[in-house]
């Protein structure tokens, strides 16, 4: 067998630069070296095998063994070409390169030559300081052994991104993706800041998500989640859904929405930067056309009062508004664009027309020694009782006052008095239609009869003694009685 020494080798990578028209590089080293059999050079084609191994002597083999058949060989000397790919060059691991070989080419036995060569940092330009590259072009910066495509930044298909490509930033090697992560998708790509198991994220394609993948343009969430603007450490505005009850807000209840001012300042709501919109005060008042309300809900004022402060209603040109406006302390009624009703500063009511649609009669309040008054008892003046009323007890009594309200479901239509003054806890009908407890003691009752008292307890009956019954009639009879007792409806008129 021929012995033969590999001698003066030197090894580097075959990558250039170029400009961007050019073909992308391979992964192929260039390997030059002098082969010589019992110190002469040898002068024909040599088979070739290289390996690499992460000892000098022994040890590991990385990758393949890669088999160059045929090498031209002139003077001992060749260059051969020789492609590992990129996966066994990474940034923690030495690699000596093996190499065997046998000549002629095409037969006998592959002889190793001499000692494994330690490669040098022309071949680590594929991984120069944790930047490592793959076959597929996944791109990993890393300082562990992550391995590719696990810890890839980058991976690009024919310059298209697809699904898998995607840009990984991160530390450690244990595969969690805690820096920047970058992932292309079909319909857009994703974005995460944190780490891209899904917490903590930023999220975007059409849509940005802090702490999740996003349902909306931009969507936070988390526990608790809350958007906030201002100064650091000073005063801003916060907007969040309070996790449970109280939270960022005292009166919050869960999954409720919460905006505040984080030092209890006003916030504003307005188009433009000309006139008030809406404002929150500290206290929690509200003003709309204010910046300073004075009470819950407070609005500014309007010069001219041609409109109202508050529109419930108008057609869709912006007329027949109807609502509420103030003009100057008094409250204006608006219905169909014109004022309808006000209440005066001096707590006067004006109104064109009232119509009371809840009772049909006019009723005073009265005090009684009687502690309970039945709706229609016929009531007369107390003479022991200065301002009070007392039920009927004789006939033609022209101390007769009027009828309690009530009876037959007939509510009293408006109530007259003075707080604390002239005004009693018993309804007095005092004109109007009522209801009044009747008795046939002087003939049954026919409308139009005239009505007065009866010895029967506040019950009336019919006047026949109109001698008498001047100054005694409570009123006219509206419907008949054909019976002992029973309740007639009457026109109160005292007279």
């Amino acid at each position: 067998m021929l012995r033969k020494a590999l001698v003066g080798m030197a090894a580097a990578l075959a990558l250039c630069a170029g400009s961007t028209s050019a073909p992308a590089q391979g992964t192929a080293i260039t390997y030059q070296g002098q082969l010589k059999n019992s110190g002469t050079a040898v002068n024909s084609a040599t088979d070739m095998q290289f390996s690499l191994w992460t000892l000098a002597v022994g040890g590991t083999q990385i990758g393949s063994t890669v088999t160059s058949v045929a090498v031209p060989v002139a003077e001992g000397l060749f260059t051969a070409p020789i492609d590992f790919g990129v996966n066994p060059y990474t940034s923690s691991q030495n690699l000596f390169l093996q190499v065997a070989v046998r000549n002629p080419a095409g037969s006998g036995s592959y002889v190793p030559m001499g000692s494994r060569q330690l490669l040098t940092p022309s071949p680590f330009s594929l991984a120069t300081r944790g930047i490592n590259v793959n076959s597929a072009g996944d791109v990993k910066v890393a300082n562990g052994n992550l391995a590719i495509p696990a810890g890839r930044l980058i991976r690009t298909d024919n310059g298209v991104n697809t699904n898998g490509g995607r840009l990984h930033i991160q530390s450690g090697n244990d595969g969690t993706f805690d820096g920047l992560y970058l992932n292309p998708f079909p319909g857009g790509g994703r974005v995460y800041i944190g780490n891209g198991s899904g917490a903590g994220e930023v999220v975007a394609y059409d849509r940005v998500g802090i702490g999740g993948v996003p349902d909306n343009t931009l969507h936070v969430q988390g526990t608790p989640a809350s958007i906030g603007v201002g100064l650091p450490g000073g005063e801003r505005a916060e907007l969040a859904v309070a996790v449970s009850a109280g939270q960022y807000s005292s009166s919050a209840q869960a999954n409720e929405l919460v905006m505040r001012s984080r030092n209890g300042n006003k916030i504003h709501f307005q188009a433009g930067t000309a006139a008030a919109g809406l404002t929150i005060a500290s206290n929690n008042n509200v003003g709309i056309g204010t910046t300073t309300p004075g009470s819950k809900l407070s609005f500014g004022s309007y010069t001219g009062f041609t409109v109202p402060t508050i529109v419930l209603w108008e057609d869709g040109a912006g007329n027949g508004k109807t609502g509420i406006g103030m003009e100057g302390g008094a409250m204006n009624f608006w219905a169909n664009g014109t004022v309808k009703a006000k209440v005066r500063n001096d707590g006067v009511f004006e109104v064109k027309t009232l119509q009371i649609n809840g009772g049909s009669d006019l009723v005073e309040g009265f005090d009684s020694q009687t502690a309970e008054l039945e709706p229609g008892t016929l009531m007369v003046i107390d003479p022991a009782h200065p301002g009070q009323l007392m039920p009927s007890t004789s006939a033609y009594d022209s101390k007769v006052a009027g009828i309690v309200s009530g009876a037959n479901g007939v509510n009293p239509g408006i109530k007259m008095g003075q707080d604390g003054v002239m005004d009693g806890k018993n309804p007095i009908a005092m004109t109007g239609r009522v209801y009044v407890k009747c008795s046939n003691a002087n003939g049954n009752i026919q409308p139009g009869d005239l009505l007065t008292t009866s010895n029967i307890a506040g019950h009336a009956m019919k006047a026949t003694d109109f001698t008498r019954g001047q100054g005694a009639v409570v009123g006219k009879a509206m419907s008949a009685l054909d019976k002992d007792t029973g309740l007639v409806l009457v026109l109160v008129n005292l007279q």
